[in-house]
């Protein structure tokens, strides 16, 4: 019989998705109402299927992914409808040159882990934070940074 590689679950740390969501929601809509609500009640739902997700062991059964993917769906179909940086104007000079210093911080951030956070793990790192794979991430953001310049200039 052949022998399969399997890949190993990420864990994660309890994460509340609900409160940030929420005031996000209450400072779009600020007239509160039904809307404001119901919007308020589906991240409250969206927090609790997460936990179920992520937030405690998954045996490794249809019903485990069934979960996983109903988090992931939701979490694709809210994307879009979120400005997760929200600061984030690249139609200005102001709006460029903030986008140039977050891309040289989350390249620095890489940099870090590659150089100081690996070598303090007691343990392998997997294949996402590995040194190559971190490496190039930070790479990436630095020659972003160098785009939004050129898009700048």
């Amino acid at each position: 019989m052949a022998t399969f590689i399997s890949v190993q679950l990420k864990k994660t740390s309890e994460v509340d998705l609900a409160k940030p969501l929420v005031k996000f929601i209450q400072q779009t809509y600020p007239s509160g109402g039904e809307e404001q609500a119901q919007y308020c009640r589906a991240a409250e739902e969206l927090s609790k299927l997460r936990r179920a997700a992520v937030g405690r062991p998954l045996d490794k059964h249809e019903g485990a992914l069934e979960t996983l993917l109903r988090y992931y769906d939701q979490i694709c179909s809210i994307e879009p409808k979120f400005p997760f940086s929200e600061n984030q104007n690249l139609d200005n000079d102001e709006g460029l040159k903030i986008a140039a210093k977050h891309y040289q911080f989350a390249s620095g951030a890489f940099l870090h882990i590659k150089e100081t956070v690996l070598s303090a793990l007691s343990r392998e790192p997997t294949v996402d934070i590995s040194p190559d794979t971190v490496g190039t991430l930070s790479l990436i953001m630095l020659a972003q940074a160098q785009e939004v310049f050129f898009l700048k200039a």
